[in-house]
């Protein structure tokens, strides 16, 4: 009976592929380098493999000319793109400290002339219009507000560019 299980063991061990040989630590890191192609199939002469070589090199060489032209045109994506957003930035500050400026103006000449032309007694339509006047400022104000908060984005997305334009900066 033992005979029987003996023959069926070694029937399933015929069944198996066979093991792969366990390499050693140098010889595994050299099991896992890539072999080229030509070196597989015949012993190559000297003069064969620095031609074998120099093409690889001049292969390498295009890729990394490939490579740096790709990074410059993203330099110079990044930078017309920052430029572009300092541009517009600082265009909205100057529109809203011109439009702020002159509504400022504007209720000051209005303040005038609702005192020159009106009598004393009419102090109530002057606080009127001059409330309303406060509330148009106060929304101007807010405006303001909110182009600054609007800036600061800007600045934020400025700086979050130049962090990735000195990742791609070759070094």
């Amino acid at each position: 009976m033992e005979n029987n299980g003996d023959n069926a063991q070694a029937a399933a061990a015929l069944d198996k592929p066979p093991e792969k040989p366990t390499l050693s630590r140098f010889g595994s890191l050299m099991h896992s380098r890539k072999a080229s192609p030509v070196s597989n199939a015949v012993p190559q002469t000297p003069l064969a493999r620095e031609k074998e070589l120099e093409s690889e090199l001049i292969k390498e060489r295009t890729q990394r000319i490939a490579a740096e032209k790709k990074v410059k045109t993203l330099e110079a994506e990044v930078e017309e793109l920052s430029a572009t957003l300092f541009q517009e930035a600082n265009e909205m500050v100057s529109s809203a400290r011109q439009e702020t400026a002159a509504l400022q103006e504007k209720l000051e000449v209005m303040e005038q002339r609702v005192v020159e032309q009106r009598p004393v007694g009419d102090l109530e339509t002057l606080h009127k219009e001059n409330g309303r006047l406060r509330e148009r400022f106060k929304i101007l104000e807010q405006r303001d507000g909110d182009r600054r908060r609007r800036l600061e984005k800007l600045e934020a997305a400025s700086k979050r560019i130049e962090r990735v334009r000195t990742l791609l900066i070759p070094r």
